[in-house]
């Protein structure tokens, strides 16, 4: 619900042009970036935990005050909820991945991660159904419920001691299942980071679809990532490699058809197919993580692991805001697909040289 209505909440709520809901996105990625890479990752268990469950709440009191934003404070809000993701995210994933037994390990990463597109599927649902009866600031007043019970469950979260190994930073990026990870989701989340920031826009102009639909349409996408990840579940991958160069191709498709489609059922569908992707590529990265890393070093893989995704989720939306000035969308878009390219080729080169496939 978050990354999908703050930038509709900008542009028909508060007035801003496109460059400066680029920005606007652009402080989701920032603050997770700087959290994350910077002080999560330095962080002793006793010290995260606490930093864990401050930043819960945070994030609770960030969704509350979305109520009463304007063009002043809403810059200093998405700020608030990007410094808490920067705490919130790694941890979690880290704390989904403590099982020593490998197989268990990755089925409970999966479990995760369908756990988590579930509540994507549902939030643009309930918000689609909020739009009719509330306007946008008041559908922030009644999420906030959803990050109150994750700041109460954030006390029961469990934190693993890390080895004091101060050359881990080295091991971690130069790691192939660490590389293989970053090139991976690469690949597609800076289509993903340009979908959520400018996919709203882009439907409603060019469909004429409202506000209500718009996040039908997001759930539709979100609920092919759930089937993604459910097989993932039931089938835990055994070439997670193979499986990343498949992601690629689904995601250089589904960017293709999104170009050409000349109708809001076009567009859909393009929307269901980039749906695989991302179930897939999230999955596939943190158990490429998982068996690239000991526990004591997991915690650092994944925090740089999440602060080089929010990198890409800071300089998508900003860079692609600013590219608006002077293309349409759709030539938005076009330019998306030489981006996957260059990185499933590089992601092939990768593994090839170090012997993964």
């Amino acid at each position: 619900m978050l990354f999908t209505m703050v930038p509709l909440l900008g542009k028909y709520d508060l007035g801003f042009n496109t460059v400066q809901i680029g920005f606007l996105s652009a402080l989701f990625g920032v603050f997770p970036f700087l959290v994350s890479a910077f002080l999560n990752a330095k962080l002793k268990s006793l010290a995260r935990k606490k930093f864990f469950i401050f930043s819960a709440f945070l994030y609770f009191l960030s969704f509350v005050m979305f109520y009463f934003s304007n063009k002043i404070n809403i810059w200093f809000l998405v700020s608030i909820v990007g410094f808490s993701l920067g705490a919130l995210m790694p941890n979690i994933i880290t704390a989904a991945g403590l099982c020593e037994d490998k197989a268990k390990r990755e089925r409970i990463i999966a479990i995760y991660t369908i756990t988590l597109s579930t509540s994507l599927i549902i939030g643009p649902i309930i918000e689609s159904f909020l739009l009719k009866i509330v306007n946008l600031r008041e559908s922030f007043l009644i999420f906030s419920f959803f990050p109150f019970i994750a700041f109460v469950f954030s006390f029961f979260i469990q934190f693993p001691n890390e080895s004091e190994d101060s050359d881990e930073k080295v091991s971690v990026i130069k790691n192939p299942y660490f590389l293989s990870a970053i090139l991976s989701i690469l690949i597609y989340n800076i289509p993903f980071a340009a979908l959520i920031a400018f996919g709203g826009i882009y439907a409603k102009d060019m469909f004429g679809l409202d506000l209500s639909t718009i996040n039908l349409y997001f759930s539709l996408f979100f609920s092919a990532s759930f089937l993604g990840r459910l097989y993932l579940v039931v089938k835990p991958p055994n070439k997670i490699f193979h499986d990343m160069i498949i992601s690629g191709i689904l995601t250089i498709v589904g960017v293709f058809l999104m170009i050409i489609s000349n109708s809001a059922l076009v567009f859909a569908i393009s929307l269901f197919i980039l749906g695989f992707p991302h179930g897939f590529t999230f999955v596939l990265s943190l158990i490429s993580l998982s068996r690239g890393f000991d526990i004591k070093q997991r915690n650092k893989a994944n925090s740089y692991f999440f602060s080089l995704v929010n990198i890409i989720g800071t300089l998508t939306p900003l860079i692609f805001g600013y590219i608006l000035h002077f293309l349409n969308i759709t030539m938005l878009f076009y330019l998306l697909l030489p981006f996957a390219l260059v990185f499933l080729s590089l992601l092939i080169l990768k593994l090839k040289f170090s012997k993964l496939i």
